[in-house]
């Protein structure tokens, strides 16, 4: 996915980048990093934004998962953040 654009946080207005994990959550670096081009273990991705503790998204800064949440495809992250669609149900 070229030009990945995300929402900004809709609790605090902060801008939100990804991050490249593996399934245990452990944060391995941004988009295009070596690890995602070529992963030990299972490739998943997860949302984060600064101010860690100011937002109750991000309660745990820039190490482990926005939310907790991790996205084993990169283009249901940005379709499910995108749409407000973070708990399953739909959003006005």
């Amino acid at each position: 996915m070229d030009n990945i654009k995300l929402i900004p946080c809709p609790f605090c207005g902060k801008e939100v980048y990804i991050r490249v994990c593996d399934e245990e959550g452990n944060i391995h670096g941004s988009l295009g990093c070596e690890y995602e081009n070529d992963p030990w273990s299972c490739l998943a991705y997860t949302l984060h934004h600064e101010g860690h503790g100011e937002c109750f998204l991000n309660t745990d800064g820039d190490e482990t998962a926005m939310g907790g949440i991790l996205f084993y495809e990169l283009e249901d992250l940005v379709n499910t953040w995108n749409s407000g669609n973070m708990n399953g149900n739909e959003v006005e």
